[in-house]
């Protein structure tokens, strides 16, 4: 199944039910930057209406109310008791006529569009001995001496966004992918601005991504691009803040950041050139040596009903029902680094580190509670895929983690590849239905390069095509997951 078919069956879905909030978001956001999938859906809607609109096939009431009668309540020493059978045969076969003709309906106009309209599968509680989905991992190495820092629907497909090198000045970098397996560069890398673009989001007004310009052997303050196709790119916008975080909310984009102050700050945007400051924090004082205390937007995300902010050192969380007028819930400390947030149930769930330890936390009811500790290490995301969770990350030795949870409280191991090196990061993801493609890199030796770009793909129940081993990983491969390395594009 490609990823359009997929959304063509979520918004098919959500014609007759209630899609969840992370559903939603991902539809409207793919549908925002989708033309074709936006034309198919509207036809969706235009055939429902048509379908409701056809006039139902009955029985004249006193015709039906004589079967009945005749049918159930008869003498009870009928000469022919097979006759009510019939008549109750029937009838039921009267009604199963207009539920005929309607689905002949909807099946006529389905074929005529080319859609597949699958209803989707009532969601429960596994049995405790219920066998666990099958999973398929791919790791591919890009062969590119690049970083990957975010990805997003968008453009062709998917949109990945990073770096050239750590050492400035650096131009940005965008790879694009049909499917999450295979991935090409934009058509001209030397084209994009000297800078390194730190995040990625998907809205009414295409592509923006936000971070930093590079000049005279440093990457300071903040630039904003955008993009129609994922492909060309233009700086629009240089606000007077230092942005590392996106996403977008309704019809309007929200980048997190440092402010012109030294706290914390959010701006706004409906086309993504003309911005507005809609929080910033106080003025920082000077610690001690005189430096600023500066703090920073280190995520952001939409929730359901509105939008989760974190501020990181101290820890800080905002709340938002609008995107203007924003509350603070002062939960975590000044060790609490919060990397990515994720819509949960009413809730939301945050993955970061608490010092030097990677954390997940759970944010319920304003309760705000660690729920997974594994040392040394740190989370990066932490995604909603299906009613399932995925957070990933590494440990103290550069090892990738990725760890899953049902209910947000429980969280499991994956397997990772053996043979998979050391500072393979999966930095960021985005579930597609039930796939997930992650992006980061590979092959340094921290968590500053030098490194590859490296794409990350899990696929439940597909097949994925298994390179030859190196010697080095002609180990037995842990259960699920298979390691790919892949030809040098461009």
């Amino acid at each position: 199944m490609n990823r359009h078919t997929a959304f063509l069956e979520l918004a098919a879905a959500g014609i007759d039910f209630r899609l969840t909030g992370p559903e939603q978001t991902r539809l409207e956001a793919h549908l925002a930057a989708c033309p074709a999938c936006r034309a198919r859906v509207e036809g969706l809607h235009a055939d429902a209406r048509s379908i409701a609109g056809l006039p139902e096939a009955r029985l004249d009431p006193r015709r039906a109310s004589s079967v009945l009668d005749a049918a159930l309540h008869g003498p009870a020493r009928s000469p022919v008791p097979v006759l009510r059978l019939a008549l109750v045969a029937a009838l039921v076969g009267a009604l199963a006529i207009g539920a005929a003709l309607v689905g002949a309906e909807l099946l006529r106009r389905m074929t005529e569009n080319d859609i597949s309209v699958v209803p989707p599968v009532p969601t429960a509680s596994p049995a405790p001995d219920a066998s666990p989905e099958p999973l398929v991992w791919t790791v591919t190495d890009l062969g590119q001496p690049s970083g990957f820092l975010d990805v997003a629907v968008g453009g062709p497909g998917l949109v990945a966004v990073g770096y050239e090198s750590w050492e400035s000045p650096t131009r940005s970098v965008v790879w694009t992918s049909t499917d999450g397996s295979s991935w090409v560069p934009a058509p001209d890398q030397a084209s994009l601005d000297v800078g390194r673009m730190s995040a990625v989001a998907s809205g009414t007004a295409g592509l923006i991504a936000v971070g930093s310009p590079c000049a005279e052997g440093s990457c300071v303050g903040s630039s904003i691009w955008r993009s129609s196709d994922g492909s060309s790119w233009t700086a629009v916008a240089d606000p007077a803040f230092e942005l590392s975080s996106i996403t977008t909310y309704g019809s309007r984009y929200f980048a997190g950041g440092v402010g012109g102050a030294g706290d914390g700050a959010i701006i706004a945007s409906a086309d993504g050139e003309t911005w507005e400051v809609v929080w910033e924090g106080p003025p920082r004082s000077p610690v001690d040596g005189g430096s600023l205390a500066v703090r920073s937007v280190s995520a952001i995300t939409p929730l359901r009903g509105g939008l989760a902010a974190w501020v990181a050192s101290p820890g800080e969380l905002l709340l938002s029902a609008d995107g203007t007028t924003w509350r603070s819930e002062p939960v975590g400390s000044d060790a609490t680094y919060v990397d990515a947030l994720a819509a949960w149930g009413v809730g939301l769930l945050a993955a970061g580190r608490e010092g030097n330890a990677g954390a997940i936390w759970m944010y319920d009811e304003g309760t705000w509670e660690r729920v997974a500790d594994v040392g040394p290490g740190e989370f990066t995301d932490i995604v909603d895929v299906g009613g399932a969770l995925l957070a990933s990350g590494f440990d103290g030795d550069g090892r990738p983690l990725v760890l899953s949870s049902r209910d947000g409280r429980s969280w499991t191991p994956e397997p990772i590849p053996r043979g998979t090196e050391a500072w393979t990061l999966l930095l960021s993801m985005v579930p597609i239905g039930r796939e997930v493609v992650g992006v980061g890199s590979t092959g340094g030796t921290g968590v500053v390069g030098p490194e590859r770009l490296a794409v990350w793909h899990r696929n439940p129940g597909s097949v994925v095509p298994t390179a030859s081993p190196t010697p080095e990983a002609s180990a037995s491969p842990a259960p699920g997951w298979t390691s790919v390395a892949a030809p040098m594009v461009g």
